[in-house]
């Protein structure tokens, strides 16, 4: 039995069809703009992204990234969606009431 990601159970059935359109669409190159304000030269390990909603796979919603930049957005997104933990705040040992 192959691993499948939770999210592969979402993709509809032409999803190779629709990577593959994307990809034609942006050049079969990476779509990120680097901190110098150029695209991303990359043309190989290239993924296909989901830019909002990851249940709307139209062509509109779907680019090129490479893989380097699909882990950076993927792990951003996953840290925006972490709860935020607070300590509740302490009293300094040393003070006294």
């Amino acid at each position: 039995m192959t691993w499948t990601s939770p999210g592969s159970t979402r993709l509809p059935p032409d999803w190779k069809k629709r990577v593959k359109a994307t990809r034609e669409r942006d050049g079969h190159r990476c779509v990120a703009t680097l901190p110098n304000g150029t695209r991303c030269p990359a043309t190989t390990n290239l993924e296909c992204d989901h830019i909002g909603d990851p249940d709307d796979h139209s062509l509109d919603n779907l680019r090129t990234l490479c893989a380097d930049h699909h882990r950076l957005r993927t792990h951003a997104q996953s840290r925006a969606a972490r709860p935020r933990r607070q300590r509740p705040p302490t009293k300094h040992p040393g003070l006294t009431d």
